[in-house]
């Protein structure tokens, strides 16, 4: 069996000087991924929202790395204005790790 999950990003805000903020693009993808992948696709991502949020890593609870979002917006403040850690973990999320791509076909 697949399983599809879709959603959307941004909105159709025009981005201009005062609102830099605002995203500039509305988007919206999806990824179809066979169930026998679930698992370890799931751990995977788990452990990259640990990477972009440090203090997810020691958190009590697993149900608190799963609730927590990683946001474009919040990608694109740090980059625009965060600190040298913010900055060097937001680059560190463009870029698809290859090593995952290859343990999830599906991806690939």
């Amino acid at each position: 069996m697949y399983l599809c999950y879709v959603d959307e990003s941004g909105d159709g805000q025009t981005v201009g000087p005062s609102t830099p903020e605002a995203p500039p693009v509305m988007v919206i993808g999806g990824i179809v991924v066979e169930e026998s992948e679930l698992r370890a696709l799931t751990w995977d991502f788990l452990v990259l929202k640990k990477q972009f949020r440090p203090t997810l890593r020691t958190a009590a609870k697993l149900s608190e790395v799963i609730r927590a979002e990683i946001k474009g917006s919040n990608i694109r403040a740090h980059l625009r204005n965060g600190n040298r850690n913010q900055v060097r973990l937001a680059h560190g999320l463009r870029p698809v790790d290859p090593q995952s791509r290859c343990r999830h076909a599906s991806l690939a």
